[in-house]
């Protein structure tokens, strides 16, 4: 590798360059201003009308955040949904456990504590009729006792309790195959 750097690095060095042909071949124009041609343009009575605009609503692209990804069992973990569908209910799930409904408004907040939680990986979910996101955050007593982010706009965010007996502790990597 390093010798054909340097063979590219000698041919830079000994080719010639002549600037008398770049210089000969570039003309400038006395006129700074460009030639307009005018377009021929249909007045509006004339135009054909296309079709009408369609009602469809913008894609909201759901996304669920959470304060720690890490914390010991005892954190009281916050999460954020964002860019959900207004005027919706949000089903929060842990692990396939049901824990509860938030009102979505585009942006919805809730905490969980962890009080009575074991040690292990936790995936929740938030899912609408038309969205859904999920996020996942893993309990381990040597992290640190999270406490929950003060969010000015979600004073009144509800906590859902976590269940001591929905852990995911063992995971099972397989070897992907592709024909």
């Amino acid at each position: 590798m390093t010798t054909l750097f340097f063979i590219g690095l000698l041919f830079l060095i000994t080719t010639p360059i002549s600037f008398a042909s770049i210089s000969q071949t570039r003309s400038y124009n006395a006129d700074p201003w460009p030639t307009v041609t005018p377009i021929n343009w249909t007045p509006e009575a004339t135009r054909t009308p296309g079709p009408p605009p369609t009602s469809t609503p913008a894609p909201f692209n759901p996304t669920l955040y959470i304060s720690y990804w890490e914390g010991a069992p005892g954190s009281i973990l916050t999460l954020i949904g964002h860019s959900f569908p207004p005027e919706e209910i949000a089903v929060i799930s842990l692990n396939g456990q049901v824990l509860g409904q938030i009102n979505t408004q585009y942006e919805f907040a809730f905490h969980l504590d962890t009080s009575g939680a074991e040690e292990g990986l936790y995936i929740i979910v938030a899912q609408t009729q038309t969205a859904s996101d999920n996020e996942h955050f893993v309990l381990d007593a040597n992290e640190l006792v999270r406490l929950p982010h003060e969010l000015p706009w979600a004073k009144d965010a509800p906590t859902f309790i976590v269940p001591n007996d929905c852990a995911f502790t063992h995971q099972l990597f397989l070897p992907m195959i592709v024909r």
